[in-house]
């Protein structure tokens, strides 16, 4: 794990296990960046991109869980889709989307998501995040298959910008 000053972006870095047969959902790095005005994220998979990936966002310090979910859906069918809404615990939202990414991205033969949106998107009581900390988990058929650093456990908090 690692905690840098970019020119304008602070980045946290997971290396996370390999499991014995890697599949679909088994992560194996994910990079979060987030700068003054955009947060961009990075999964890398030991296989193919799962059915969903959520990674979840804890911003205030004072409450128990994440504040925040970017949710991707991979349907096999075209209309993937990348949304940011409130978090429910450590479950995904059934609300819809509060944002919508600048862009998406599937890359290395489906095995790399990468995903940029607004900082304000993660605005909790009228004010943007001056700190965060990340949790990522993978999902099929409502099973979880993998989760980075570890189960409903978040990274190291680090600065915003």
């Amino acid at each position: 794990m690692t905690l840098a000053s970019g020119a304008s972006a602070a980045v946290w870095h997971h290396d996370d296990e390999t499991g014995a047969r890697p599949s679909a959902g088994d992560i194996d790095q994910v990079r979060i960046s987030a700068g003054e005005k955009v947060v961009t994220m990075r999964v890398e998979f030991n296989g193919r991109v799962p059915y969903q990936t959520d990674v979840f966002f804890d911003v205030d310090r004072s409450r128990k869980g994440p504040e925040f979910v970017a949710s991707y859906n991979d349907d096999g069918g075209g209309t993937d889709q990348l949304f940011i809404d409130r978090a429910h615990g450590f479950s995904s939202p059934l609300d819809g989307a509060r944002c919508k990414p600048r862009s998406v991205r599937l890359s290395d033969g489906g095995e790399t998501l990468t995903a940029r949106f607004r900082v304000g998107c993660l605005t909790f009581r009228g004010e943007k995040p001056d700190r965060l900390r990340v949790n990522v988990t993978t999902n099929d058929d409502f099973v979880t298959l993998d989760s980075a650093p570890a189960r409903k456990r978040f990274g190291r908090w680090f600065a915003v910008g």
